[in-house]
């Protein structure tokens, strides 16, 4: 507590370096001689923001890593192979600190959101970093020249624990294995894992005569030991292509009569359509996953840059259709595509911090692997995510998030700072939440311009339309089409909603009226009630205002052109006639309603009925003049064609040129 700030109920302070602020009690007007009489000290004091984001479990995985960290940095004069002996213990380091964090909690959802929350959500959150991060281990770190066959599937034992958690299940439920609902994913869970051995063992466990060697179950033990496991030996492609001739060969002859081993021995065919199976029932859980066993019964000599060929079949595969990619899936398919930059890009979008970034960015530039790419404002990329991580340890952004939707903004000037932070630290629902709220006060203060430039900053659709309805609602009730030139310097942005470009529009058709451009604003008005630009809430309006175009001398619109306009009058009728209830939601219509009585707006309605059925008997008057003024027009052209023929015939039976002279 601070002393005396009871006495006088206020504090003031100013900001100070990182996350403290200076505080005094009193209020700003309060002068030495009012703290003398209060017996108050003219002390300053230092308060200071606890970092809530990062305490507990989020601040031991940042203390732990921070000497991993710094060991990292001394390796830089070591020969290449040491380097990279030393890097893989760095990064396997990491991912202990990470397991370490996460050890105790079920297993994660792999479409988990990412946000940081309380140690629940870190350690949902720490699990998904720990599967990248093994993976980018894999791909990036150690990258081995030969086949990564044998690492991904240890990948994918880490973190895919099915198989075992349904083993043990049924170790306690079930007396005979064969009869238990878990005994097949289990088998299958090891093989698209890569587990022969222990899918082997779990099918000799059902077999009464181990010395029957007709038994499908031992022959299909016996295959699934026979399998050879990649390594870089030159012999290995040939005795695995020698073994899938034989697992063709036994699913046509040994498994054909038996349903379950018959699908197993599908899969170690590498049968693409028993993987898609197996996809849908949940055995193979992410086309990541999918991936891996694609690769290990079809391929297994692929090499690390050849890993992306296999991410569209994967995809397809697995979702069937198009596929629904989340930031995970975002993340772990630039990772086999070897974009490490892509990689840091969307962890750092994802994970919600800077920790998974920075380290595996600094782990990859002591591999050499972003030694060349330079941001383009100079610095590098290692070097501007050192200086982005150490701002958020020290900036606490949790509390930045909670106060300034708080800061009374009495300004322009003390708004605009606020947003300008808000968009360096990237708090767009609190500048979201402020730019509503300074809107809405607007339209409260009748301040309708700067409401709609509040909502235009943030492009919030929805309350660029609220505001748009209050302009036109006070439109109607004063008429002053001044205030619609609001439209004039919005620029681009007009097209953000329909509802500002009708705006934008009925200001133009209100410009060229009262410039005695008539003939362009009737095309407005054809263009924003018959093309459907305005809404119906607002035809009976600017059909009000469009009487004295009705009016004029020269006829503005055809006979199509109002009998479409007496359409759109109708309906509005129509819409007025019934129940309020069963009218449209609405708005400006139901509004007039009630404001006026219903003899003044049936007035105004009928007015507009007259003047719409006067321009219509005017353009049909007109269309008919003009259609018999073609008529005599074709007629006294055709006889003047007869004449001529008539004439040059008799010249040419005279032959007389001097009556041709």
């Amino acid at each position: 507590n601070i002393p005396h700030s009871l006495e006088t109920g206020q504090l003031q302070g100013k900001w100070d370096n990182g996350n403290k602020i200076a505080i005094i009690p009193g209020p700003s007007n309060f002068s030495s001689s009012d703290r003398s009489k209060l017996n108050m000290e003219n002390n300053i004091w230092e308060v200071q923001f606890d970092i809530e984001q990062y305490k507990g479990l989020a601040r031991r995985v940042i203390s732990e890593s921070h000497d991993i960290f710094l060991e990292v940095q001394e390796i830089t004069n070591m020969d290449n192979a040491a380097k990279k002996r030393s890097l893989m213990k760095y990064s396997k380091l990491y991912r202990a600190i990470l397991r370490a964090s996460f050890i105790h909690t079920d297993m994660k959802d792999p479409k988990i959101e990412f946000r940081i929350g309380n140690d629940k959500k870190l350690e949902e959150l720490y699990s998904v970093v720990e599967l990248v991060w093994h993976l980018c281990e894999i791909v990036f770190v150690d990258s081995p020249q030969s086949y990564p066959t044998p690492e991904l599937l240890e990948w994918i034992v880490w973190h895919f624990p099915q198989a075992d958690q349904l083993h043990k299940e049924m170790i306690l439920e079930a007396k005979v294995f064969r009869d238990h609902r878990n005994y097949w994913p289990t088998v299958y869970g090891y093989i698209v894992s890569g587990r022969m051995n222990s899918a082997a063992e779990l099918l000799i466990a059902t077999v009464n005569d181990l010395n029957d060697k007709s038994d499908p179950f031992l022959k299909m033990s016996e295959l699934l030991r026979k399998m050879p496991q990649p390594n870089p030996s030159p012999d290995y492609i040939l005795k695995w292509r020698h073994w899938q001739q034989e697992c063709r060969n036994r699913l046509t002859n040994d498994f054909q009569q038996h349903g379950q081993l018959h699908k197993l021995c599908r899969i170690l065919c590498g049968d693409e359509k028993i993987l898609q199976q197996l996809s849908a029932e949940g055995i193979i859980q992410t086309w990541y996953h999918l991936l891996v066993v694609h690769v290990l019964y079809r391929n297994p000599t692929t090499k690390v840059y050849d890993l992306h060929y296999s991410i569209d079949l994967s995809l397809e595969l697995f979702y069937g259709g198009k596929p629904r990619l989340g930031k995970l899936d975002e993340i772990i398919s630039a990772a086999l595509q070897l974009d490490t930059v892509r990689v840091i890009k969307e962890a750092s979008f994802g994970f919600g911090d800077w920790w998974f970034a920075i380290h595996l960015t600094d782990l990859l530039y002591h591999c050499g692997q972003l030694k060349l790419y330079k941001l383009d404002y100079g610095s590098d990329l290692r070097e501007y995510l050192l200086l982005e991580y150490g701002s958020a340890l020290m900036n606490a952004k949790y509390y930045l998030e909670r106060y300034l939707p708080r800061i009374p903004v009495d300004s322009e000037k003390k708004m605009r700072k606020v947003l300008h932070i808000c968009e360096k630290y990237g708090l767009s629902d609190e500048s979201l939440d402020i730019c509503r709220e300074k809107s809405m006060t607007s339209i409260r203060g009748e301040k309708l311009g700067s409401a709609l430039s509040w909502a235009l900053y943030v492009k919030d659709v929805t309350l660029i339309n609220h505001v748009i309805d209050c302009y036109m609602s006070a439109y109607i009730k004063d008429g002053n089409a001044e205030r619609l030139a609001i439209v004039d310097d919005i620029g681009t942005a007009i097209t953000l909603t329909g509802q500002l470009a009708f705006l934008g529009k009925f200001r133009e058709f209100h410009r060229l009226c009262s410039t005695g451009n008539l003939i362009d604003a009737a095309s407005v008005l054809v263009l924003l009630m018959v093309d459907g630009l305005a809404s119906k809430k607002y035809w009976w309006m600017l059909l009000l205002d469009a009487i004295p175009l009705f009016e004029t001398d020269e006829i503005l619109f055809d006979s199509d052109q109002t009998y479409e306009l007496l359409r759109c009058l109708t309906e509005v009728e129509l819409s007025l006639s019934g129940p309020i209830d069963n009218r449209e939601s609405n708005t400006e219509v139901t509004l007039q309603h009630e404001r006026k009585n219903s003899e003044e707006l049936d007035n105004a309605l009928n007015t507009i009925r007259i003047a719409l059925a006067r321009n219509l008997a005017r353009a049909h008057i007109n269309e008919e003049q003009f259609s018999k003024d073609t008529r005599s027009d074709h007629n006294t052209e055709t006889e003047y064609k007869k004449a001529n023929e008539y004439t040059q015939q008799n010249l040419s039976l005279n032959g007389d040129d001097n009556c041709v002279a």
